[in-house]
């Protein structure tokens, strides 16, 4: 068999990746940059399709129907053309729905994609629809409505089981691929909190309906009574409806603003509200007054469930469980255990006939750490006291129902567990593999992380965009660090296996003479040395990581869990107290550690210029200006996740989370902090380099950072009426668009649109360009 060479109209641009047969004779082919050709005579000469085409889209299945092309692409998107050379329209499908390839079957296009996702577009009804198993990236809200289990997450997931877990269908809220927050039951179908409002469906999920609250605002938790809809915000309001949603009542509080109401729960008329600053509210009249509660803590507190009318729970971040025996007036912490610490948080609780169960997910290293598979809680005495048992799972656990016959528990990396209504033994229904970070270091104008099963990637653009590398090792590497001239990554094994590379991750061989203990903690780089951590024992390294030797002088001190190297100081972070605390030394040696006063401490710490930013498992972040003497502490937008590490990239920090994904902040001006987004490239994600959706004049969604706030910003078009979602004031705001530079010209001509007559001003990017 022989091949020639056929010569295209167009520039492919890249790959070729799809050809198909269509009806009556001829071929249709497409691929990169939107480029899409006929054939009508065995693909000896090619002709390229007119009408107007999406911009730069990369077609992975191009498929003919009805007279005309149905095309799915790698953007989340499925584009259709009434006739052969006509104009493509787009229709959003949600995000992280990528395709491969497809086929055409009767009047239906079937494709299959990633994730174990199969999408379809219906000739006959003109309606997208989607199947999957349940595979997912992590859930955070799972409520039993109707005799169906729902649950809710990132990227617009909504799905439902009727059959208690075994099988699975997704749903799907067009908003700009925003996270799901929360779900209730109303007296008409279910409603879901999202960006700017609620999504109301009563056909079970087949539509939803938009039901704006408030435009400047993330809407975080969502309860009913009766025909009351609550609503909190992340910037402390709750909000209150009785018709429907077509109206809104803002409800003054006492609480702090500028904190998040993660959960709601409701009893009779008694509706009880927990923040991420710790603060309880209760209030007796379906949400028209409010009362503030004395809470015993101040970390993120993220579920609340009513046991009975004057029985309350509620859970949160650093191990946290309070409860309440008078109808959430006052509130006592629960003991539950030595080994629910810091590094876990309690995610969600669920009454069984028999048994009260909480969920806990890792706040901590989620794989390869000293909690290698996850406990549940439970209780037989109406939360008085409680007891653990095992679940044989890694993963974190981040909501738990009882569906009337079992318990289900949820959680990332698409695990799923059932048991009886005691809480035990838990079995898996499926799970799902998914990249899981541990550790990220800068090397000079990139980043490198590392994580389970030899992963690593690298990013050359400050963290927005990764590509994985091979290590060449199936074992979780741990830890990464840069000398300055080679890259040192460890694994968590026994013993302990340390890569070395000389050509910034290019190639990568294995450190043979260093009798490394087991189980590294840490590896950092400083002050012409490299010192490996486990648990308190350490290797040191003076010839940049070829030979170590074990110290004859001292040790490290016991319990130090990371450690890590910034203007002048290796700092480590002990696990000794309750808190934590937070030691640094100038030579990495036994007798030159000094204890910081400092709590609760950073765990996490990197160097940004003069200043150091440091983070925790408990998702608190902070600055310091004086060599970490003292740290200004507040909570990020990550809860129930925190940070595994930390770097700054020169213009981003770029963190590894709990939950194994990789994330960016926004920039380092006061507070900027305080927000993070998904980085690109890697499993998942949200990818900010595809926020412009559709061409940039409809269909417009762009992240972006507001250095006059604390936040990020979305600019989306809803209804046909585009906006910047963004609050209110009197003077301007400068923002920080996350994208790469093919984008920046069409962000701008989307903007303008958005908000003409010259409302924006184009002032620079932060490389010059």
């Amino acid at each position: 068999m022989t091949w020639e060479q056929a010569t295209l109209p167009v520039d492919f641009h890249g790959d070729f990746n799809s050809i198909c047969a269509m009806p009556g004779g001829g071929l249709v082919a497409a691929g990169s940059a939107s480029r899409v050709v006929f054939s009508y005579d065995g693909g000896a000469s090619w002709t390229a399709k007119g009408g107007a085409s999406p911009s730069n889209v990369e077609f992975r299945c191009v498929v003919p129907m009805n007279g005309g092309l149905i095309g799915f692409t790698d953007n989340a998107y499925v584009y259709r053309s009434a006739t052969l050379n006509g104009d493509w329209e787009g229709v959003s499908v949600g995000r992280n729905r990528t395709v491969s390839n497809g086929i055409l079957h009767g009047e239906s296009v079937i494709c299959v994609g990633s994730n174990g996702n199969i999408l379809g577009y219906d000739g006959s009804t003109g309606k997208l629809f989607e199947r999957t198993d349940y595979t997912t990236k992590r859930i955070d809200r799972s409520r039993v409505i109707r005799g169906k289990v729902w649950a809710v997450g990132p990227d617009s997931q909504v799905m439902f089981s009727a059959d208690g877990g075994a099988s699975w269908e997704h749903s799907r809220i067009e908003n700009g691929g925003s996270p799901v927050s929360d779900i209730a039951e109303t007296s008409t179908g279910v409603i879901c909190s999202s960006w700017a409002g609620v999504y109301l469906s009563e056909d079970e999920g087949a539509t939803w309906q938009f039901k704006a609250v408030d435009e400047n605002s993330y809407c975080s938790s969502v309860a009913v009574v009766g025909d009351t809809w609550l609503v909190g915000t992340t910037d402390g309001r709750i909000y209150r409806s009785t018709n429907g949603g077509a109206t809104w009542t803002y409800h003054q509080h006492q609480n702090p603003t500028q904190v998040q109401i993660l959960d709601m729960d409701v009893s009779g008329s008694r509706v009880v509200a927990v923040c991420s600053n710790g603060a309880i509210l209760t209030s007796e009249n379906v949400g028209q007054g409010w009362s503030v509660r004395t809470s015993p803590v101040t970390s993120w507190l993220g579920c609340v469930q009513a046991v009975s009318d004057t029985v309350w729970l509620a859970g949160g971040s650093e191990g946290v469980m309070l409860r309440s025996t008078n109808g959430g007036v006052s509130w006592t912490a629960q003991w539950v255990g030595t080994w629910v610490q810091s590094h876990h948080s309690v995610t969600g609780f669920c009454k069984t006939p028999t048994a009260l169960i909480a969920s806990v997910s890792f706040t901590g290293l989620e794989t390869g750490s000293a909690y290698p598979t996850l406990r549940v809680l439970r209780s037989f005495d109406s939360g008085g006291s409680w007891s653990a048992v095992p679940t044989a799972c890694s993963s974190s656990l981040t909501a738990v129902v009882w569906t009337g016959e079992s318990a289900l528990m949820m959680g990332t990396k698409g695990a799923l567990l059932k048991a009886p209504a005691i809480g035990y033994p838990w079995t898996h229904l499926s799970g799902a593999s998914e990249a899981f970070f541990n550790d990220v270091e800068r090397a000079g104008d990139s980043l490198f992380a590392v994580g389970n099963a030899g992963l690593m990637a690298e990013s050359t653009d400050h963290g927005m965009t990764w590509k994985i590398l091979e290590s060449g090792i199936t074992a979780n590497l741990h830890a990464i660090t840069w000398t300055g001239t080679s890259l040192l990554a460890s694994t968590w094994s026994a013993p302990t296996t340390v890569l070395r590379s000389t050509n910034r991750g290019v190639t990568w061989n294995s450190v043979v003479n260093g009798n490394f203990p087991s189980y590294c903690d840490d590896i950092a780089s400083g002050n012409g040395r490299v010192i490996l951590l486990s648990s308190g024992s350490y290797r040191i390294s003076l010839d940049d990581g070829v030979t170590w030797t074990t110290p004859t002088t001292g040790t490290i001190p016991n319990s130090m869990l990371h450690l890590e190297w910034a203007n002048g100081y290796f700092y480590g972070y002990r696990n000794n107290t309750s808190n934590g605390t937070l030691s640094r030394s100038a030579t990495g040696m036994a007798s030159s550690w000094g204890t910081l006063s400092v709590s609760p401490p950073p765990m996490q710490i990197t160097a940004m210029g003069s200043e150091l930013f440091g983070a925790s498992f408990s998702g608190q972040v902070g600055r310091s200006t004086d060599s970490g003497v003292t740290w200004q502490m507040r909570a990020a937008n990550v809860y129930p996740y925190g940070f595994n590490s930390v770097e700054w990239s020169g213009r981003h920090l770029v963190a590894t989370m709990t939950d194994g994904t990789i994330r960016i902040s926004g920039g380092v001006a006061p507070n900027n902090y305080l927000g993070w987004a998904a980085a690109a490239g890697v499993s998942g994600s949200t990818a900010l380099p595809d926020a412009i959706r559709g061409d940039g004049v409809t269909n417009l969604f762009v992240y972006a950072w507001d250095h006059d706030r604390d936040g990020f910003l979305s600019a989306t078009e809803r209804g046909g009426m585009p906006k910047v979602m963004r609050r209110e004031d009197t003077g301007g705001h400068v923002l920080s668009f996350l994208l790469p530079p093919a984008d920046r010209d069409d962000l701008l001509v989307g903007l303008e649109k958005m908000q003409p007559n010259g409302s924006w001003t184009r002032l620079a990017t932060k490389d010059g360009s």
